[in-house]
This record gives structure tokens, sequence and C-alpha cells, in this order.
């Protein structure tokens, strides 16, 4: 049995990406977050439905919410990652991270035998990549944190700065798989700013087609 979550549907039109792309562009020295997700989906595989995809999340998009907690005996042991893309409110993505049954924090390294983040059995880490509203009950799979960096703001409290990670994730047992990366940041890196650039430039252009011409 697979899960499907409903959420409200949200609008966003041109103009509120346009503002969005210029938003990031200009405030990206000021901590502005990003939030990237790619992936690759096997054939019938049921969360990527055998798509691929490539969604970046601002602070700007309709839902964006990042938050690094301790639910174990160590330190920062469990990430959540909600977002709607700016692009389409369609692209909803919930990804979860845990080491807190491992009795260790979210650090760099190769994490196998996964099991579904808010489930985990002891010694296991946990993984649960949700995308367009579907979901999985159980689940199996790898992940490997390639780097991060976090913030003590208080008692039990962080801020996430970086996260660079890849997995891979089997739904209800099935030998089909999703597969992907998952980026997080704090302050954009360049390659992010060229690729907004870009968006910014098509718009601007798609605006000057529909603009009656003047003597």
């Amino acid at each position: 049995m697979h899960l499907t979550f409903d959420y409200p549907t949200l609008y966003n039109s041109d103009v509120k990406l346009l503002g969005n792309v210029l938003i990031v562009l200009i405030a990206g020295s000021a901590n502005a977050q990003l939030a990237r997700f790619q992936f690759t989906s096997d054939q019938g595989e049921w969360i990527g439905q055998g798509e691929s995809g490539d969604v970046l999340y601002t602070v700007d998009s309709p839902t964006f919410s990042s938050q690094l907690t301790k639910r174990g005996s160590s330190g920062p042991d469990y990430f959540t990652f909600v977002g709607v893309s700016t692009v389409s409110t369609t692209d909803f993505l919930l990804f979860q991270l845990s080491t807190h049954r491992m009795g260790r924090s979210l650090s760099v390294g190769v994490y196998e035998d996964a099991e579904r983040a808010p489930f985990t059995s002891l010694g296991k880490p946990g993984i649960d990549v949700s995308w367009q509203h579907r979901g999985s009950n159980t689940l199996t799979g790898r992940f490997e944190i390639l780097d991060i960096a976090y913030q003590n703001t208080g008692t039990d409290s962080w801020t996430l700065e970086r996260l660079h990670m890849t997995f891979e994730q089997h739904s209800e047992g099935d030998s089909r798989a999703l597969r992907g990366s998952f980026t997080y940041s704090t302050v954009p890196e360049p390659a992010t700013f060229a690729a907004l650039g870009v968006g910014l430039l098509a718009l601007r252009r798609r605006r000057e087609r529909v603009q009656p011409k003047t003597n």
C-alpha cells in the first residue's frame, strides 16, 4: 500500500517567478536559503513514476521549511525539509534523514541498510523521500553524506548551513529504485546563481516579445 499526501494547491505566475529570481540574485550574500533536488526513477517505481527531475527551492517558494533537530542522545541527528518550488506548485518534496537510532549525529559518511526515517530500527539510519504527494509505508535504501555543516544556536538547537548528499530508495520492498541527490545551502553556489541568471534572462526575453513596439 502506497501513501498519497494531499496539500492545498498554490498558485504561481510568471511575474512572481521573475520577482523571486530577482530577490535571490540580489540577496544571495544575505543567507538566501536554497535547496536542490535531483532524481531519476526506474520505470514503474512508485515515488518518481519512472521520471527524472531537477528542482530548485528557495525561501520565496510557496512552502519552504528546513529543520535540524535532536531525537537521540547525541547532537543533531534528524533533518526534515518540506518544499514547493517556485516553478510549479506540484513540485512538493518531503525529505528526511535520520541517524538518531545509530546514536550519532548526522555527519559525512556512507549509510547502508537505511529504513524509513520516522520508524527506524535500533542501529539503523533513516531516509524518507516523498515526491509529488506520494510517500511510502515502508522503504529500504542507502545514502551518502558528502558534506554537511551546521551551527549551534542554543541548547539542543542547530541551524543547518549546508548539506550535500546522494541517495537510493526502494519503496515497499520493490527492487525498482529512486536515486538522486539533495543539496541545501544558506549561501548559493556560483553555479546556482548562473542558472538563476539564465532563467531571469529567458523570462525577460519572453516578456519583451509580447510588449508592443513603440516609435
